[in-house]
């Protein structure tokens, strides 16, 4: 009954929460595959940083991001003829303001930490 609703306001508090991730990563070196899907967002990390290392220490923190870095293939974003990703982490956008402060809290404190 209230889907229509409830979808244009889920899109656009995932549009508002992407470009939050850009603002606050990019200055760390951060780069990101776009366009970005409804609901996720693609981070590919500096290639001195292990994306599959990195996402263990994300782990450890409370934060658990797909590791497309060695699925690019499975997960849907990859195409036929792009380049292979290499250092890519697959996040969810469609959170909470509390949950996105406290990921990007998490994520620049690993991130810092290497």
């Amino acid at each position: 009954e209230y889907y229509d609703e409830w979808k244009s306001k889920n899109i656009q508090l995932v549009r508002l929460n992407q470009d939050r991730i850009r603002q606050e990563l990019i200055p760390l070196g951060v780069e990101f595959f776009g366009p970005d899907a409804v609901h996720r967002i693609v981070l590919t990390l500096d290639e001195k940083i292990d994306a599959t290392e990195f996402n263990k220490k994300l782990i450890s923190e409370g934060v658990r991001l797909l590791d497309i870095s060695t699925r690019m293939y499975d997960v849907g974003v990859k195409y036929t003829n792009d380049p292979p990703f290499t250092n890519s982490l697959q996040a969810t956008a469609a959170i909470s303001d509390e949950w996105l402060g406290e990921f990007l809290e998490k994520f620049k404190k690993v991130y810092q930490s290497l």
